[in-house]
C-alpha cells in the first residue's frame, strides 16, 4: 500500500458533510462533546471547550484523518490511486467496521468501477444510520449525498 495522505478533495467531502463547529456541542448519540469537523473532545483536550479557530479545526481534522488513513491501508490489499484512497478515507472516517464492508472485499477482489456490480448504488448502501426514534436503520439524505461524492471521487481520474 502507498503512503498517500487524504487529498484536498477528500478533505473537502468530510468538511462539507460534517460541518464546522467552532464552539463545542454535546453529541446526542453516545454523549460527550464534539467540535470542529466532528472531532470528539477527549480527555486532555479540555482547552477546546473554550472554542477553536477554523485553522485549528482543519489541523484537528487532518490529525483525525490519520486513523481513517490507517484503516484504509490495513483493509485494502490492492493498489489505489490518490483519489480512490481519499474517497475511502472519507468513508472510513464516517463508518464503523470499515474493514468488514462488502465494498472493501470487492475492491480487494478486483471488482472496480468498470464491472457491472460496481456502481454508485453499491456505495449508497452505506447511507443508513440508526434512528433512535424509529429504532431501526434508515437512509439519511446527508449520508446519501456523502456516499455519492465519495463514489464520484473514487472514479475520478487522477
Amino acid at each position: 500500500m502507498n503512503d498517500y495522505r487524504i487529498n484536498n478533495d477528500g478533505l473537502g467531502i468530510i468538511m462539507e458533510r460534517e460541518g464546522l463547529t467552532l464552539k463545542p456541542k454535546i453529541r446526542l448519540e453516545g454523549g460527550g462533546w464534539f467540535i470542529g469537523f466532528g472531532h470528539n473532545i477527549l480527555p486532555g483536550e479540555e482547552w477546546m471547550m473554550n472554542g477553536i479557530t477554523k485553522e485549528q479545526a482543519i489541523e484537528i481534522l487532518r490529525n483525525d484523518c490519520k486513523d481513517a488513513e490507517n484503516k484504509v491501508r490495513k483493509a485494502v490489499k490492492v493498489e489505489l490511486n490518490e483519489n480512490q484512497f481519499s474517497a475511502l478515507v472519507s468513508l472510513a472516517f464516517n463508518i464503523r467496521n470499515f474493514e468488514n464492508l462488502g465494498l472493501i472485499r470487492n475492491i480487494n477482489d478486483g471488482i472496480r468501477e468498470n464491472d457491472p456490480e460496481w456502481r454508485q448504488a453499491y456505495w449508497e448502501q452505506y447511507s443508513k444510520a440508526y434512528d433512535p426514534i424509529k429504532k431501526m436503520k434508515i437512509i439519511y439524505k446527508g449520508l446519501l449525498i456523502r456516499r455519492g461524492k465519495e463514489y464520484k471521487l473514487f472514479v475520478k481520474p487522477v
